[in-house]
């Protein structure tokens, strides 16, 4: 095997300072179920990196893609020279993978590749089940006129709209606002989270890695939305209105000034994806690219039941 995975506990195992930021910030929202996973070259040399989520759930042990993110977060350094070249540094590094986690404990396993990692035979070889999971990116590159011109009708009115209202734009930089919505948001559609990932990732709204946008109204808050910067990629998290008859136009213009915020400092937003359809929609209206990404899966609970 040209690559080996190692699992790192602390960041001064890490030599490149983006992986350390990466290291930290992740660690203060996911703690001690986040697993850094660094790949190294036979002469020990960092190549690259993901991060993984392990949890016991009725005594089975599960490995998933740390809650609210989109993918494990890979990253490589690839000094290949040609295609060929690169093809096979990318298929080497599916391998070390597969490989690693086929040797993990688990009982059940799903994590998501970023979308520029497309090799999945070594994890087919390795009796993973395959998938493809969705999300739109972004482009933020493109001027504030380009971004407009790129949305659906509907989503460029619901901002002409909120600009024609009394409407104050503000960042909130309070945790328990934003822990408070995200909370209430996220039991509305009772979708099953973790109340203390939830805690930490608001935490971050009083830093720079969580820009949070709040839209008010004498006063009063009526919008809101979340988005994590991690290197030059932000990622929604969660967003909340207030649910008023008529201003449906809310929550495209909270998000919408969040994306512009998350301009200043990233290259590229994640909409994160969704399963409902109506979100689905609603994320499509802003002219992202819809973009495919492989999903891993292993499943040996069934197994573990019929055996005990």
């Amino acid at each position: 095997m040209k690559y080996q995975v190692t699992k790192v506990y602390n960041e001064a195992a890490l030599e490149q300072s983006t992986l350390k930021d990466a290291f930290c910030l992740l660690k203060s929202i996911y703690e001690d179920p986040l697993e850094c996973c660094v790949i190294n070259d036979k002469g020990g040399n960092v190549v690259g990196c993901f991060f993984i989520y392990s949890f016991n759930k009725l005594w089975q042990k599960h490995v998933i893609t740390p809650p609210f993110l989109t993918d494990v977060q890979l990253t490589s350094s690839c000094m290949a020279n040609n295609q060929a070249q690169v093809n096979n540094f990318y298929h080497d590094i599916a391998s070390c993978i597969a490989d690693f986690l086929k040797g993990e404990q688990h009982n059940y396993l799903e994590i998501v590749l970023p979308y520029s990692y497309t090799d999945a035979l070594p994890f087919l070889w390795s009796d993973f089940k395959i998938g493809i999971k969705y999300t739109y990116y972004l482009d933020l590159t493109l001027d504030t006129d380009q971004l407009l011109e790129n949305m659906s009708t509907q989503r460029r009115k619901n901002i002409r709209d909120a600009s024609k209202q009394a409407l104050e734009v503000r960042q909130i930089s309070d945790p328990q606002i934003v822990y408070s919505k995200a909370f209430e948001t996220l039991s509305s559609k009772k979708a099953k989270f973790n109340e203390q990932i939830v805690k930490q990732l608001s935490a971050l709204t009083a830093k720079e890695s969580l820009t949070t946008v709040g839209i008010y109204k004498d006063h009063d808050l009526l919008a809101l939305s979340s988005c994590l910067t991690l290197g030059n990629e932000s990622t929604y998290m969660f967003g909340w209105n207030s649910g008023e008859k008529g201003q449906s136009f809310l929550g495209t213009f909270a998000l919408w000034n969040c994306i512009l915020l998350c301009k200043e400092k990233s290259q590229q937003f994640n909409f994160a994806g969704s399963q409902i359809p109506s979100i689905e929609k609603f994320f499509r209206g802003f002219g992202g690219e819809l973009t495919p990404l492989i999903s891993i899966t292993s499943d040996k609970r069934k197994l573990s039941k019929r055996l005990s």
